[in-house]
Parts: C-alpha cells; structure tokens; sequence
C-alpha cells in the first residue's frame, strides 16, 4: 500500500485517502485468492467491472473483514455507489498495467523471481527497470517492488545463523517508493545486508527533513562519496565531510573527482579528494 501511494500520488499522497486506500486495500486481497494465472495487476479492474468475477472472489475469500467490505460495497448507493467509485479507484492503474511490460513484471508467486534463493545462494541478480522502456511509473513500481521483496527476504533471515552476506546496489534509489528503503539503512545490517546507493542531489530524496529518504542514508551510511555539488547541496553535505568552510569547494570538483568521507575498521576518517578509475 505504500508503494502505491508513493507511485500514484507522488507529488500529494493524501490524495490517496481512507476511501480509497479501503477500496484499493479489499481489492488486493480478493486478488491475492483468485486463481493462479488471475493473481497478477493486470486483473485488478476485473474486480470492479466484472460483478460475476467478483462475487465468485468473495465466495472463495475466507477473510471474513474482506467479505464484509465487499458485501457492503456493492449494496451502497448514491455518491458512494460501486460504480461510482469503480473509474476513481482503477483509472490510477492504468499507467501501470496498460502494457505487456507490466503483465510480465507481476506474475503469479509461481513464477516470480525467488530473491531468498538469490540470497542465500550467492547469486548475483541484475534488475533493469529502464523508464525509457517501462514508463516512468511502471520504472518505479518495480523498483519499489523488488526493494520490498529484498527487505522481506533479508528481513526473514533472521534466525539463520549461518546467512550470507548481500550487498544491494541501488542505482536512482530515488525511484524507490514506500519504506523499504528507510528500513534496510535502519536494520540492514544486523541481517548480514549492506547497501549502495547512488543519484544525483538530496532534493530528489526529500532533503534532510524528518522521516525522508535522504535524512535516513545520512545517518546511516558509512562511506560518503560526493562528486561535484550544486551550492544548495554543498552547503548541506559540508558538514558531513568535514568541510563546513569549504562547500565552494564541492561545487568546484574537476570531472572524475569525488570527496570521501570514508570509514577505515568501523571509525570515519578525514575527507579524502580521490579520483575515479577509468
């Protein structure tokens, strides 16, 4: 749900209410008991424009709160009468499952990828997400799917005494929606994961402000790397590489050089100007 309401509603996520997050909400979990081959995004609109398909989801729910919704939904009238409702909730979808790129990405659980076997395997898995190809909403989507499935799978390693260690890079992680993200910079660590992340300024990660994206890496990440900065970003990250007199400095770094903020066995050391290996 919060993958969602970052996608949908990038810019204002109270757009996504409490009537819709309940009708959004009921409509996933009759999705996830339809039948295999149905158990993908591409379906969700069936349950609003077909009344047989869903009425025969209902019958097999066996989530009593779920039945009930659905139950009471169908029988409302006036302004908030089902087919009302219907255009509202699923015109938000269409972006993201109007194409066959979409119908591949979420399967039924049969055919999805395993990132626990990945994991404990060793494996190395690349993931493409290119928006040129996806769309930029479904680009994000996947991003912030496949996130939460690594958050998931590392988070279920947690009795396993003899896990491997993972290490997740993250290209553009500001395409990464919900709070997977936040929680494996928190707790990533202690289940053996530890990350990489790149993009291009705190602006795109909601700043330093509480709660966003970018005030979680800054207080979690170990190694800092900055290439050159604009001024409103070198202002902020001066501090962090030691630099607090020196932010025009950042602005002014010649192609392939970076300054470093890095950890040498677990204590951060003095900034470091290094250069980039062709």
């Amino acid at each position: 749900i919060s993958i969602f309401k970052g996608a949908i509603y990038t810019d204002s996520p109270e757009g996504f209410g409490p009537v819709f997050e309940s009708y959004f909400r009921n409509a996933l979990a009759l999705l996830a008991g339809a039948n295999e081959p149905d158990r993908c995004l591409a379906t969700f609109p069936r349950i609003f424009d077909d009344p047989r398909y869903r009425r025969e989801l209902v019958e097999a729910c066996s989530i009593p709160s779920v039945c009930g919704f659905w139950r009471t939904a169908t029988r409302a009238g006036g302004e908030i009468a089902l087919e009302n409702i219907a255009p509202y909730i699923t015109s938000k979808l269409t972006r993201f499952i109007a194409s066959n790129h979409a119908r591949a990405m979420f399967p039924a659980s049969a055919k999805a990828l395993d990132f626990e076997d990945a994991m404990d395997s060793r494996k190395i898995l690349l993931l493409r997400c290119p928006k040129g190809t996806l769309g930029e909403g479904l680009a994000e989507l996947a991003m912030s799917a496949s996130l939460m499935k690594i958050r998931a799978s590392a988070m279920g390693r947690a009795g396993n005494r003899n896990r491997q260690p993972v290490r997740v890079y993250v290209d553009e992680f500001q395409n990464c929606r919900g709070n997977s993200l936040q929680t494996l910079l928190a707790e990533g660590r202690k289940f053996g994961i530890s990350l990489v992340l790149a993009n291009q300024s705190l602006g795109q990660i909601g700043g330093t402000s509480n709660n966003s994206v970018g005030a979680a890496a800054l207080a979690n990440v170990g190694n800092l790397i900055t290439f050159r900065l604009g001024a409103a970003d070198a202002i902020k990250l001066a501090p962090w590489l030691d630099a607090p007199d020196r932010w025009r400095d950042l602005c002014r770094l010649p192609d392939f050089m970076m300054d470093a903020r890095l950890l040498d066995h677990g204590r951060p050391v003095n900034y470091k100007s290094l250069q980039a290996s062709s």
